[in-house]
């Protein structure tokens, strides 16, 4: 951490310098030090990951400088910084760039002149600047838990939660991975994220290719439930998934 004396320190010498080039009438110069903390959240793929990736502390400090040069009868302005240092070497530098990037601004009238005593004191939100570690996770769980109820709520603004369906076998020969399934109790039509009827049972066939549904997965679920399989003697556990443009026709003309 660069305590603020260390930052009036650095402005001090950068203005000692500045008097030394008799080429430059006026100049500003600005130090800062500055502390980021970030919430990553892992997205790897298409699928959430449904947690905070990890939390990262960067910490940055430079020196900014606008100066303005007489060259014969131009006033030429220019401006240079140097990165992660508020050391001598890192005022010269940012002098020398300042210098030679120097331009003739034809609307340029002067620096901003001081009135009054600075006024950028203070100004940071005490309780940003004194949050807590797990403060900070439970923001990076707040605005992942935003994030997927915009994402629902673009994506699932028409769908239809299936939750059980049969005769389903395979069609094509075995060979092209296209199959067919009927839909038929627990499921319901979604609109605007919301469910608004269920589906009338044997009404919606699934068509559809294994290597396409697998490759149009969206989001898998935390939690897993019981599910029963036609004619198995287990009951699998399985997490509800979530895919889009899955070819669905209609068997009896209608859905209510």
């Amino acid at each position: 951490m660069i305590r603020v004396e260390d930052l009036r320190t650095c402005v001090r010498n950068g203005i000692d310098f500045i008097k030394k080039h008799k080429e430059v009438i006026d100049a500003e110069i600005f130090a800062s030090w500055n502390e980021q903390i970030t919430v990553r959240l892992n997205y790897t793929s298409d699928i959430p990951c449904n947690g905070v990736h990890e939390t990262k502390s960067t910490q940055l400090c430079g020196i900014g400088l606008l100066a303005v040069f007489k060259t014969g009868k131009e006033i030429k302005v220019g401006f240079g910084s140097s990165s992660n240092t508020i050391t001598p070497k890192g005022i010269a530098e940012a002098f020398n760039k300042a210098k030679r990037n120097r331009i003739y601004d034809p609307d340029f009238k002067s620096l901003p002149v001081p009135v009054g005593k600075p006024v950028l004191e203070n100004y940071h939100d005490p309780a940003v600047m004194e949050i807590s570690d797990e403060a900070i996770v439970g923001l990076g769980w707040q605005g992942l838990k935003g994030a997927l109820a915009e994402y629902n709520l673009k994506h699932f603004n028409k769908s239809i939660i299936i939750g059980r369906i049969w005769y389903t076998y395979p069609i094509n020969g075995l060979a092209a991975d296209d199959f067919t399934s009927t839909i038929i109790a627990d499921s319901y039509i979604v609109k605007g994220g919301k469910i608004v009827k269920p589906l009338k049972p044997n009404t919606i066939r699934i068509h559809g290719n294994i290597m396409d549904i697998l490759n149009k997965i969206i989001a898998v679920s935390n939690d897993r439930r019981q599910t029963i399989v036609w004619g198995g003697e287990e009951v699998v556990l399985s997490p509800e998934i979530a895919i889009q443009g899955v070819q669905l026709d209609s068997i009896s003309g209608f859905i209510s």
